[in-house]
């Protein structure tokens, strides 16, 4: 049992870069079940999915991948560690607290915030039971920013919307959320950006990347989610990764599609590309482009 525990723990923390003694809590209570749990619930897997449209390419170049130094996991919950630096924190704030009107909403419609228990930062979904817990980033640091952003925008046409009541939606933030809720059920592809944040420090773990950036390539109803990593070397770690995304246990229903892998990188402007689709839904698709080129990310796509 002990063997096999410790088998759990060390893959368990690929994935989700924890401490042991955090993982092994987890791992210890979860035996029967899958190691890197799902979110249980519609409305959580639809906030993770946004916030990692927020969290995926910060306008500062992370350490970590996508400024993500850890997530731990639990079918109601997930807790994400994140880099604490003056940039990437002011856009943190600016790309998930909602800002906005019925004509148009930056942000994560219907995103709020609280203090947690020790000051942590909870960002959850108005009217529901999705939270997400921030660490890395103390409550004071947080609310003097979201502070800020509220006061530049008390002054446009484009108001806070997380300043009003906490437990409900304005009518902008109903009609904007309106469409996640219409994706509801087995074919819905949210798991997909849902699953990969629940997954995230499998580009650090297996190797040191110089940056991890993605975004979401998508339209209205298909999740195309596209991750671009640099490495250091001449050649990049993109079997390991492939071997985490689609391990039956622990990774996610993905199929390798195909692959146009270029190394090694003599020429540092080449890049491999890995490409995947899933048999639960055909508006799933995660592609990943490694390489080993020079510090600089490229233009945003």
């Amino acid at each position: 049992m002990a063997t096999n525990l410790g088998r759990l723990l060390r893959r368990r923390r690929l994935y989700t870069g924890e401490s042991a003694n955090t993982a092994q809590r987890e791992v210890a209570r979860r035996l029967d079940g899958g190691p890197i749990p799902d979110a249980a619930h519609p409305d959580q897997v639809s906030l993770e999915s946004l916030l990692l449209q927020a969290l995926a390419w910060p306008n500062e170049t992370p350490r970590y991948p996508c400024g993500i130094r850890a997530v731990h996991p639990t079918p109601d919950h997930l807790v994400i560690t994140v880099e604490n630096t003056t940039k990437l924190l002011h856009d943190l704030v600016a790309r998930t607290l909602p800002v906005g009107n019925h004509r148009g909403i930056s942000g994560i419609p219907g995103l709020r915030h609280r203090r947690s228990p020790g000051g942590a930062v909870t960002l959850f979904l108005a009217g529901t039971a999705a939270a997400v817990t921030l660490r890395g980033v103390s409550w004071s640091q947080w609310s003097a920013t979201a502070q800020v952003l509220a006061d530049t925008e008390q002054f446009d046409d484009a108001p806070p919307l997380w300043t009003g009541a906490q437990g409900t939606l304005t009518d902008a933030e109903s009609d904007h959320l309106g469409w996640y809720r219409d994706l509801d059920g087995p074919d819905c592809p949210l798991w997909l950006p849902s699953g990969v944040l629940r997954r995230i420090a499998i580009f650090q773990t297996t190797d040191s990347p110089r940056w991890v950036t993605g975004w979401r390539a998508g339209d209205a109803v298909l999740e195309h989610w596209v991750f671009e990593a640099s490495y250091r070397g001449h050649s990049a770690p993109h079997d390991q990764v492939i071997d985490l995304l689609t391990d039956q246990r622990f990774g996610l229903p993905l199929v390798l599609e195909r692959r146009d892998c270029r190394c090694p990188h003599d020429d540092p402007s080449t890049r491999c590309m890995i490409y995947f689709s899933s048999p639960l839904s055909t508006a799933a698709r995660l592609e990943l482009r490694f390489g080993c080129r020079p510090s600089e990310r490229p233009a945003y796509p």
